[in-house]
């Protein structure tokens, strides 16, 4: 079975899990500890920085940023397919974390407690969702051609920005530590569905053009 593949059933499987998890309320303890230590760090001088992060893949902004990826990968290598894979993946994530939220109903924390507005249920993390979509999905669906140093630290990156984004929403009071635990899973699932769909796409590109793997092993060296 493909990296992908296992990668996708596995996170598909640690999402499921943890709505069932969610729905029978067994994270309450630890997402109560989770809120309560991320209060209790709350500063001054780190809230701008965690407001900014978390603002970056709101909705509106992540919809722009998305659509400009794609239209720049398009631009650049006139080809139209793995940009519109990669931005239907992430509407595909959208769309399947507001419909678990609508079902589901998790409410959030305390508005008290919130340091920015948040709108609708709380699980999973829309943001986290999106943010791990888009930052894997790109290195995921763009990166297969990557030199190997390049897509490493590209995966490393992608990372971090997700965990950033996640963090933020726990630190901004406006999510529980579980509706980022499910937003990551079901961002890694919806990435790693769009990398082997990627793959696949490649290895069709290089039956039909006799020289792209050519040019791949360039890009590579």
């Amino acid at each position: 079975m493909p990296a992908a593949a296992r990668v996708g059933m596995t996170s598909g499987v640690a999402f499921c899990l943890a709505v069932a998890i969610t729905w029978f309320g067994w994270t309450d303890a630890v997402d109560t500890t989770v809120h309560d230590f991320a209060l209790e760090l709350r500063s001054p001088w780190l809230s701008p920085p965690m407001r900014a992060v978390s603002a970056v893949f709101a909705p509106l902004t992540a919809s722009a940023l998305t659509a400009a990826i794609a239209l720049c990968v398009a631009a650049w290598t006139r080809r139209w397919r793995r940009p519109l894979l990669f931005a239907a993946g992430v509407l595909a994530a959208a769309l399947t974390f507001r419909l678990v939220k609508e079902w589901l109903r998790h409410p959030r924390p305390d508005a008290r407690d919130w340091l920015e507005y948040a709108g609708g249920w709380s699980f999973p993390s829309g943001h986290t969702t999106i943010a791990t979509t888009v930052c894997l999905g790109v290195v995921a669906v763009f990166g297969t051609s990557w030199p190997a140093a390049r897509r490493r630290v590209a995966w490393v990156l992608a990372v971090v920005v997700a965990a950033a984004v996640g963090i933020s929403r726990i630190y901004l009071g406006v999510h529980w530590f579980g509706d980022v635990v499910g937003g990551v899973c079901l961002g890694i699932a919806a990435s790693a569905v769009m990398g082997g769909l990627a793959a696949t796409a490649a290895k069709r590109d290089a039956r039909s053009d006799p020289g792209a793997d050519s040019v791949a092993e360039a890009a590579r060296g």
